[in-house]
């Protein structure tokens, strides 16, 4: 909303009977101009972070105030300059926190005009050969960075970028289409959002070709040249691939979860009736395959690697974490009364396993099965511990409600960084992703 100050300016001519009429003149004072030219939003400190800002006003100079605003939440004033302010901050009592670096520029009528960034606060010596890009980073794949920015009033964009190069390729984004997940592909992108209040919708931007996969956008699972959804208004569980853009129907009751590896195999959980409890299907070459047949409980959320699946199993009170190798159904964990979540709670790569177990304390321990059968316990600190990413190589990331760890197959724990961002391992090599800047780690 547009405000300014009217300056009413009143001159009396012929106060002594002159007959004159008093001129009124009437100036608008608009409110000051102000540019944040850097941190960029979502930009990564190091712990430092520069900032330049500038501000004009049509009657003069104008203040630039400058303020940090914590989680907690909490305002620091970090200072003031007139008409220009540049300065590098150092935000090292913020490490491990992501905070708003504001700007606020006022006039000398008092009008104001503000803007923020978010800031995230990193100085771990293990993150190096930063990369920042443009906007926030939604997905890496070792090449290319996909980019996300919000667009006034409403709306999304995304950007495909050649970490290399910087050759950017703009995806086709319907007009006020929200995006709430995005995915890079071997031939470009898969996202899923919301138009308005219409069900939410999946698109793929396939060799600069854009096709609406439906709606059922939240579910929505990639996995290299693969895709898995549900069509909402079918209630079909689909699946994709993007090389030769071919769809087909894996599945035609409406599922409680599903997973797609990067070979295809697509893990599910769903009914054979309306009165049934939920199994866990495997749907591979063409053939579904039953993995499970209980008559008292239910099974969901699976996630596979394309040779196994792990899942939850539950009687309504309590849960158990399973897995299937195809062959037969072993437990992992359990029982418990806390819901276990898919990805967090238990994930699957290569043949490796990582669930977690409740010690008696109620805390959280991560834990893995290899390959061969044999477990092993990755964490026992005394706050919950969960599983962040899970390489087919049997390395685990794992963290806590203040770090992030590096756990070895041998058990070898050692810490990286601040739980801030998210990981993946690509090759022989770790990133820790954190807003608009792709880290290796060391």
């Amino acid at each position: 909303m547009r405000i300014s100050v009217l300056l009413l300016a009143v001159v009396l001519v012929g106060c002594n009977g002159g007959g004159e009429e008093p001129e009124v003149v009437v100036e608008p004072d608009e409110r000051p101009i102000l540019t944040l030219t850097e941190p960029l939003d979502d930009t990564v400190a190091t712990p430092e972070v520069a900032v330049t800002a500038s501000c004009s006003d049509d009657r003069g100079d104008c203040r630039i105030l400058l303020a940090v605003l914590t989680p907690d939440p909490n305002v620091l004033s970090l200072g003031a300059a007139t008409n220009e302010l540049s300065r590098v901050l150092d935000l090292s009592e913020f490490d491990g926190q992501t905070i708003v670096i504001r700007a606020d520029a006022v006039d000398s009528a008092g009008q104001e005009r503000g803007v923020g960034r978010d800031v995230h606060v990193e100085s771990s010596p293990r993150l190096a050969n930063e990369r920042a890009f443009p906007d926030l980073v939604v997905d890496f794949d070792g090449q290319r960075a996909l980019l996300q920015r919000e667009v006034d009033p409403i709306g999304s964009e995304l950007t495909i970028v050649e970490a290399a190069s910087g050759i950017e390729e703009n995806v086709e984004v319907p007009g006020q289409f929200v995006i709430h997940e995005a995915y890079l592909t071997p031939t470009g992108a898969a996202y899923a959002g919301l138009l308005e209040d219409a069900l939410p919708e999946a698109y793929d931007w396939n060799h600069s070709l854009l096709v609406e996969l439906g709606t059922g956008g939240q579910s929505l699972q990639v996995a290299g040249d693969y895709a898995a959804w549900v069509d909402e208004n079918d209630i079909d569980l689909l699946r994709r691939r993007f090389s030769t853009m071919t769809d087909l129907v894996v599945h035609r009751l409406a599922t409680v979860g599903h997973s797609v590896a990067s070979n295809g195999v697509v893990a599910f959980s769903g009914r054979t009736s309306v009165d049934a409890h939920d199994q866990i299907t495997m749907f591979d070459a063409g053939v579904a395959t039953a993995l499970t047949a209980d008559v008292d409980r239910d099974n969901g959320q699976p996630r596979t690697d394309g040779q196994g699946v792990v899942y939850f199993k539950t009687d309504g009170d309590v849960y158990e974490i399973a897995f299937h190798d195809g062959t037969g159904e072993i437990i992992l964990s359990g029982p418990r009364t806390k819901f276990p979540q898919a990805g967090s709670d238990y994930a699957i790569a290569g043949g490796w396993v990582a669930f977690t177990e409740l010690v008696d304390v109620g805390h959280a321990h991560v834990w893995t099965r290899d390959p061969s059968g044999a477990l092993l316990q990755r964490t026992a600190f005394d706050v919950d511990s969960r599983i962040e990413t899970l390489a087919p190589d049997g390395e685990v990331m794992v963290v806590t409600p203040e770090a992030r760890y590096l756990s070895r197959p041998t058990g070898e724990l050692s810490q990286v960084s601040s739980e801030l961002g998210r990981s993946t391992k690509i090759g022989d090599t770790w990133y820790v992703i954190i807003g608009r800047s792709v880290f290796e780690v060391r």
